[in-house]
């Protein structure tokens, strides 16, 4: 019988934790440091990678429109940009 309650108690955790979603919440983490990248650019003065950046968070979620997997992807390629951006143009 005890056996029978640890295996019913394990199954409830395991249903409880496998319903847990945790991509809208490293999303909003990518969104927000895309965000504070890009008014950082602004404060120090470099506009033109702040638009670039901007750019292209605008083209790509306009192109893929409310599917939040490829937006994640062009919140994620916005932030290398952002950190690749002065390698890249010298």
């Amino acid at each position: 019988m005890r056996i029978n309650l640890i295996y019913k108690s394990e199954t409830l955790m395991t249903a409880f934790l496998g319903h847990l979603n945790f991509m809208p919440f490293m999303y909003g983490i990518v969104l927000f440091l895309s965000a504070f990248m890009i008014i950082r650019n602004i404060a120090n003065g470099r506009i033109g990678q702040a638009l670039g950046v901007t750019g292209l968070l605008w083209l790509g979620f306009s192109i893929h429109g409310d599917q939040s997997e490829t937006r994640m992807g062009v919140a994620i390629a916005a932030l290398l940009l952002d950190m690749t951006w002065s390698r890249i143009f010298r």
